[in-house]
């Protein structure tokens, strides 16, 4: 009896060795990168869909669910997708796109003087309330000023006052630069204004820092939509929702985050590009000009970083939103939600945000340990 007991453990124990040997045998096939990956490839793969909840699915890598790009990757590298845009492929070229990008060292904060260009893609509400927290900050700040390209006839003349103003800039100094819709700085072309701006600066011993902050393009949609809602006169919910419908049967209702940044318009021409391209050029931008690129609601916040930047202080963060008029609302229903993922496919925003997290958050990391 004793002999039986001890051959039945070393039976399992050898099932334990060799169930381990599989599973890590299969663990650094998946994990181990590619020599070959092109860094092209990664975040710009045009083979992820949004999968119609309502429409039949005989493909059994594919189930009939919404599934975004991220989930996707992850579905297609279970199913052993190792072509390109799979896992395998895409991870280790993120992960060194990321090492490139600019960064900010804390070690020398607070920079004694300079300017820090934003731009934000926060729709709504919570796009406001940032706009509104950094005026009150500049206005409680001794040596803070504040230029929008919004409040200014043109785009030149917006320039010319960022110049005007920087070039006369003090020690201990710090000048806010918001880069609006409405006069703003379109980046695939104004890299050069830009470097400009730094290198006046870098003359006075001055800092320029650049920060774009987007959204999540699922929220991104929703806040607009709650944006129209809020401006639409005794609108009924399942009217409005029907005429939101319809727009996104039909065209963009509003400029996505993608085109906004490279181009801060939406035309024939832009459409024009191929989505793929749009995507590399705003990450390289983002890594070769830009010291913060935040996602609204994700680690760090843009007014935390303001702080440490300039050393100056602030009793209060921006307000948060209020959802107390949601439930008079629209209704996001399955198939709005639907077609709201399927603009931000469309669009490139998916891609897009999907890249800029993979980037700047590490959101792929945990499939190396699978």
């Amino acid at each position: 009896m004793k002999q039986k007991s001890i051959s039945y453990a070393a039976m399992a124990g050898l099932l334990f060795i060799l169930l381990y040997t599989t599973a890590m045998i299969r663990f650094a096939t998946f994990s181990s990168p590619r020599n070959d990956v092109d860094i092209d490839a990664p975040p710009l793969h045009r083979d992820r869909r949004v999968i119609d909840t309502d429409a039949a699915s005989n493909d059994a890598h594919h189930p009939p669910s919404m599934i975004l790009p991220i989930n996707q990757r992850k579905l297609d590298s279970s199913h052993g997708n190792t072509g390109p845009g799979g896992v395998r492929d895409v991870l280790p070229g993120l992960l060194s796109l990321s090492s490139q990008a600019r960064k900010i060292d804390e070690t020398g904060l607070p920079y004694p003087c300079g300017a820090i260009l934003y731009v934000h893609l926060i729709p709504g509400e919570a796009g406001d309330a940032l706009n509104e927290w950094i005026a009150q900050l500049v206005e409680s700040n001794e040596g803070a000023s504040l230029i929008s390209s919004e409040e200014h006839t043109s785009k030149q003349v917006f320039i010319n006052e960022v110049v005007t103003n920087i070039s006369t800039i003090g020690r201990k100094e710090w000048i806010i630069i918001n880069s609006h819709t409405t006069n703003g700085l379109s980046f695939s072309n104004d890299k050069e204004i830009m470097h400009y701006w730094m290198s006046i600066l870098e003359r006075q011993q001055c800092k320029f820092v650049a920060a774009a902050i987007f959204s999540d393009p699922l929220d991104h949609s929703i806040k607009h939509t709650k944006r129209r809602y809020a401006e639409c006169n005794d609108c009924e919910n399942e009217e409005f929702e029907e005429s939101i419908m319809d727009e996104l049967s039909t065209s963009n209702p509003w400029m996505g985050q993608l085109d906004h940044f490279l181009y801060n318009r939406n035309d024939k021409s832009t459409s024009a590009v191929v989505t793929k391209d749009k995507v590399k050029s705003a990450i390289q931008l983002l890594i070769n000009h830009f010291d913060l690129v935040l996602v609204d609601g994700k680690g760090n916040a843009i007014s935390d970083a303001l702080l440490k930047i300039t050393g100056w202080t602030s009793r209060s963060r921006p307000r948060k939103a209020t959802v107390a008029n949601d439930d008079e609302g629209p209704n996001y229903s399955k198939n709005l939600v639907n077609a709201y993922i399927k603009m931000s496919t469309k669009n490139g925003d998916a891609d897009f945000i999907d890249a800029v997290n993979h980037v700047y958050y590490n959101s792929l990391v945990y499939l190396m340990l699978q």
